[in-house]
Formats: structure tokens, C-alpha cells, sequence
């Protein structure tokens, strides 16, 4: 994508926007799961321990990595019988609510008539996988343009090898950055390094537009074809997304399962809910690509969302998932306060201590309302008094720069 080039437009409102409606899921995970466990340990089971809910947004909106971190850690030092199989079970049923959730969102979306019907044309190639026999080769797509000459490289090649370059600089960095911070900081920091090695997307999309915009500076940019770019790109989410897929493991603790069943059907339905109303009100987008790609990172990941994304958006041209490539990392940033507070119910025994957590939640989730309706708001909405009334396409067009 970096490669491709793009137009990012008007849309640092709409990633300033996009940060804070993902954090502001995040906190509303982490709010439920309080609330949830109170509820549990006043009513049915007073022995569940107290940081149980956070794993909520722990496994679906954070990182499982992250999930399992922390329930390894209080199973450890805070005899959390089970904290680590629980923070896995977590997270591997977040990537399957993303998958199931967000395709029946899309499904429904389209017997609504909210998704573009494909041209009758193309409907047998989508339904089918494959272009009809008779179709006329005239009327078939071109892959793309030859831009070397075979006898020297052949095009796909260099353009396999641009990219190559790319990802292998990438590991590169990424591992002097994970030794870095594991010889100055220690073993502890470990977590911190294996966390920023699930943000190597980040890194290979900064980079792509670095050697993007070398190449233009040295004009040639002429070797590069758009479409070709495309069919690289299209290999690789193919695969990226079945291996996604299947890497899922189908397993769930047995330690507290059906409070951990309970909480993923609830987390899973209010999330869904709350990215629909969050997208509508706080970026004036109600549209199914949108819904779709924040849903399926607050309870997947990025593979989670391009899997989504291109269900209705096949070329993947929309500049949504560029967006979430900046937004991404810093709603996790905007987001470090939670990891504090998930700890609180921690520091003493009682509901207290619960409900010190959830009022923190709360303070948490009204300064993200204050920075959205002050700051962010109007830059996305221009002034307007409506709010998030509006859909994306009645909004005023504001031109950017080129990217």
C-alpha cells in the first residue's frame, strides 16, 4: 500500500477521530468487564477474581500477547488460578467474534442494500472465485504493465524485490529494536518488545513511503506499476488472512468458563454496537467499510480488519485502512492510562476497590469525550451543528496533499 501511493485528503480529523474512537472502545471493554465481575462477585461467585473482566479488553482490543502477559503475571505473583489459559481463551475468541461478527454485519449490510451491488457482470466471477469462461479478452482486467525488459528482469521481480528490500529492512530495525530494549532494560521488558514487534505493519508502511518518495525525487518512479502493486498486494492479504485464520486455536479455558462465555457473548454484541454508534456520531461515517475495519481491530487485529475490509472493498483503494494504519498505534498510546487503571481492583480486596477502577473508567472515557467535541469534532465536521448526524458522504470534501 505505502508503495502504491495514496491521498490521505482531509483525513487528519479523521485518524486524530479514528484514535480516539478506538480508545474510547477500549475503555468501554475495560468499563464492561468491571462492571461485569461486581456484578459477578456480588450476586453468584465471590471468590472470581477481581482483574478477571479486564481481560475483555485485554484479549480483543489490546494485544494477546499483552492478554497473556498479564494473566501469566497475576497467575503468578497474585495466585490467579488459570489467569494465562483465561487471557489466551480471550483472545483467540476475539479474532473469531471479528470474523464471524463482522461478516454477518456485512451480510446484513448488503440485504439492506447498504453495500454497492457488484455489476451484473462480475457477479458470477465474485460468487465463483473465477472469471467466466466466455468472458472476451477484451473485457478481462489487465494484472498490470511490463515496465523491464524479460530478457534482463522480469517485472514482477523488481517489483517483489522493491518490496523485499522493504521488509527486510523492517525485521532488520525491528530486531535492534527488540535486542535494544531487552539489553538496557532487562528481561521485565521483554513484553514491551514483543508488543512493538506486532507494530511492524507500522514500520513497513513508513518505510514503503520513504522509498516511495525516493524514487520520486530521483524520477523514477516509472518502474513501479500500479497494477502490478496491486497483485503483489493482493498475494499477499490472501495469504495473510488464511494464515490468520487458521492460526486460530480452537481452544477456551475450562478454569471460570462459563463466566468467560458470558462475558465474550456480552463484549462481543455491546462492541459491535458501540463501533456502529461511535463511528456514526464521533467521525459522521456510518458506512460498512467503517464499521467493519474498527470492528475487526478492536477484536482482532489489522489482519482482522484488511480480512473485512476487502470483503467489500476488493482492490483495497479505500483510504480507511491507511487511516487505521496511523490510528492503530496511537490509540494504543492514547490507551496506556487503562493498563493503570485495569490494576486497581488489585491494590486491596472488597468491591471498593472495583469501583475505584470504574470511576476512573468513567474520568477516563469523559476526557476523550471533552478532546473529541472541542478539538477533534470541528475539523472533522467543519462547524457544524449536527454533529454526527451526517453521513461521510454529505460532509464537505476537503482537499490534502498527496501522500
Amino acid at each position: 500500500m505505502g508503495l502504491r501511493g495514496f491521498k490521505l485528503g482531509g483525513a487528519g480529523g479523521s485518524v486524530a477521530g479514528g484514535t480516539v474512537l478506538i480508545s474510547k472502545v477500549l475503555g468501554i471493554q475495560a468499563l464492561l468487564g468491571v462492571v461485569f465481575t461486581i456484578l459477578v462477585v456480588l450476586i453468584i461467585n465471590p471468590q472470581l477474581f477481581s482483574g478477571f473482566g479486564s481481560f475483555l479488553m485485554l484479549g480483543f482490543g489490546f494485544d494477546g500477547t499483552l492478554a497473556q502477559y498479564f494473566g501469566g503475571f497475576w497467575q503468578e505473583e497474585l495466585a490467579f488460578a488459570g489467569g494465562s489459559g483465561i487471557a489466551f481463551s480471550f483472545a483467540a475468541i476475539g479474532f473469531l467474534v471479528a470474523y464471524v461478527l463482522g461478516l454477518i454485519m456485512i451480510v446484513i449490510a448488503k440485504n439492506r442494500g447498504q453495500v454497492s451491488a457488484y455489476p451484473r457482470k462480475e457477479n458470477e466471477a465474485v460468487l465463483s472465485g473465477i472469471v467466466p469462461a466466455d468472458t472476451p479478452r477484451e473485457e478481462k482486467e489487465v494484472a498490470g504493465h511490463l515496465t523491464t525488459g524479460a530478457q534482463s528482469i522480469e517485472s514482477f521481480t523488481l517489483h517483489l524485490s522493491v518490496v523485499g528490500l522493504i521488509l527486510l529492512v523492517t525485521y532488520g530495525l525491528m530486531r535492534l529494536v527488540a535486542q535494544w530494549i531487552v539489553l538496557d532494560f532487562g528481561e521485565g521488558a521483554v513484553i514491551v518488545g514483543e508488543v512493538l514487534m506486532n507494530f511492524n505493519f507500522l514500520l513497513a508502511f513508513a518505510l514503503a513511503l520513504l522509498a516511495r518518495r525516493i524514487i520520486k525525487y530521483f524520477r523514477v518512479e516509472y518502474i513501479l506499476d500500479t497494477g502490478t502493486l496491486n497483485r503483489a498486494l493482493g498475494i499477499a492479504v490472501d495469504y495473510m488472512v488464511v494464515a490468520a485464520i487458521v492460526s486460530i486455536p480452537l481452544v477456551i479455558s475450562t478454569v471460570h468458563m462459563w463466566e468467560t462465555l458470558a462475558l465474550v457473548i456480552i463484549g462481543a454484541a455491546l462492541t459491535l454496537f458501540v463501533v456502529m454508534w461511535l463511528c456514526r456520531l464521533m467521525l459522521g461515517d456510518g458506512s460498512v467499510e467503517r464499521n467493519a475495519i474498527i470492528f475487526g481491530f478492536v477484536t482482532g487485529n489489522i489482519s482482522s480488519s484488511v480480512a473485512l475490509l476487502r470483503v467489500v472493498d476488493p482492490k483495497l483503494e479505500s483510504p480507511l485502512l491507511r487511516e487505521l494504519t496511523y490510528a492503530a498505534p496511537l490509540s494504543f498510546l492514547v490507551a496506556i492510562p487503562l493498563l493503570f487503571i485495569i490494576n486497581l481492583p488489585l491494590i486491596g480486596e472488597g468491591v471498593i476497590y472495583m469501583l475505584y477502577a470504574f470511576g476512573s473508567l468513567l474520568f477516563y472515557l469523559a476526557v476523550l469525550f471533552m478532546v473529541w467535541y472541542f478539538i477533534i469534532r470541528p475539523r472533522i465536521f467543519g462547524g457544524s451543528e449536527t454533529g454526527g448526524g451526517e453521513d461521510a458522504s454529505s460532509l464537505p470534501k476537503k482537499k490534502g496533499s498527496g501522500m
